[in-house]
């Protein structure tokens, strides 16, 4: 028990108080961020002082992930990377940058997320407690991935799932060891992450169990959510290709687009917890269809420049709109509901993770008494897209 047990103890301490503290500052930055950027509207000062400190935070993170590829992106890759032997990480410096670099990436207002910064910053906290064993280093680092996970979203099952089928191989899942760890230091993070954040769901949605009828509508909504996931990660890849390896003053201009946007179009800056809160509350299509268009364009301008932020959570943003607008087309008395559900379908097509997925939308939203529709929208929407592509977001294929 001791070979499994106290790794995962330690690791799910460590990561995820690394990731509560990575979770809470973004929160307060991207308040303060709100205000800056309102207050912009109606006074030219702040509105200078706004762009010009964009454009100084816009050159720092260029330097920064010139000088330290693997902060760029997400991170998952990287981790990857790691696990596997090709990439070599410094531990303490590589948590130092990817906090920092992160949390003003997204304070910034550019449409990123928390989740594959705290996927990396919990694997690499992992990888930091693998010093104190001689072996089962790759176990510890997963498990630090998973902790990163069930820290930023209150998910242990998901950050479990995430780690099984993300991160191990063929072999590594027939590792009992390795899934023990995982478990353990999923659930210690949890934990710990209650004990700050508070035991309730990232978003407290209630949704009532659907009907007969509206089960049937899964059959419309799966290969819709198919057909929108593999579209926006196709979107993803065509701007990634036409950006290229960025210049400083390209790097520059992005910051500054993003802070155009954070002026006059906040809802989609950021991860987009707020248009998933919303979700349930829209009440025109055409409102829905603009933000989804929107906040899709945003993220693959955001995710095309590198810039330290995950796209998890903006692509479950996504899923919330698409949800929205089904529900005003063809159930407008569960929207909230297909809110979840829309969420469920886009991650899994988009993400190939179909597993974690349902595990995720259901431990974020609290909303249990879905989880057969969530099961059946995310098995057709999986399936469905994985014959056009086996690759997800968090694939190297996928941006080759």
């Amino acid at each position: 028990m001791t070979s499994f047990f106290i790794p995962g103890i330690l690791t799910g301490l460590f990561a995820g108080s690394v990731v509560a503290a990575y979770r809470a500052a973004v929160e307060f930055l991207c308040e303060v961020g709100g205000e800056v950027f309102a207050g912009a509207r109606d006074n030219i000062w702040i509105c200078i002082a706004l762009f010009a400190g964009l454009f100084a935070v816009g050159a720092a993170i260029w330097a920064l992930c010139k000088k330290m590829p693997e902060v760029a992106g997400g991170g998952t890759i990287a981790v990857k990377d790691r696990i596997v032997g090709i990439r070599k990480s410094r531990f303490g410096t590589l948590i130092a940058a990817k906090f920092v670099g992160s949390a003003a990436a997204i304070a910034s207002g550019l449409s990123l997320g928390t989740e594959g910064p705290s996927i990396q910053l919990g694997a690499t906290a992992g990888e930091g407690v693998s010093h104190l064993f001689r072996k089962n280093a790759d176990n510890i680092i997963m498990a630090g991935a998973a902790a990163g996970i069930s820290a930023a979203f209150g998910a242990p099952l998901a950050g479990f799932f995430f780690a099984f089928e993300e991160l191990s191989g063929r072999e590594g899942r027939k590792n009992y060891f390795r899934h023990a760890t995982v478990a353990v230091a999923s659930v210690t993070a949890f934990v710990l992450s209650a004990v700050i954040f508070g035991p309730k769901p990232l978003f407290s949605l209630s949704a009532e169990p659907l009907s007969a009828t509206e089960h049937l509508l899964l059959a419309l909504l799966a290969p819709l959510c198919a057909l929108l996931g593999w579209a926006f990660t196709k979107l993803m890849v065509v701007f990634k290709k036409l950006f290229g390896s960025l210049r400083l003053w390209k790097y520059l201009l992005l910051f500054g687009s993003a802070g155009v946007v954070g002026i006059f179009w906040r809802e989609i800056c950021g991860g987009g917890s707020g248009m998933i809160l919303s979700g349930p509350s829209m009440s025109a299509l055409g409102t829905v269809a603009l933000l989804f268009v929107g906040k899709a364009v945003f993220t693959s301008i955001s995710n095309a420049s590198s810039a330290p932020g995950g796209i998890l959570l903006p692509t479950l943003a996504l899923g919330a709109m698409v949800g929205a607008g089904f529900a005003l087309a063809f159930a407008p008395s569960a929207t909230t509901a297909f809110v979840i559900l829309g969420m469920a379908g886009m991650l899994a097509s988009a993400g190939k993770v179909p597993v974690m997925t349902g595990a995720l939308v259901l431990e974020m939203t609290g909303c249990y008494s879905l989880i057969l529709p969530v099961a059946i929208t995310v098995a057709l929407s999986y399936g469905i897209s994985a014959i056009k592509t086996p690759h997800g977001i968090f694939d190297r294929e996928t941006w080759a």
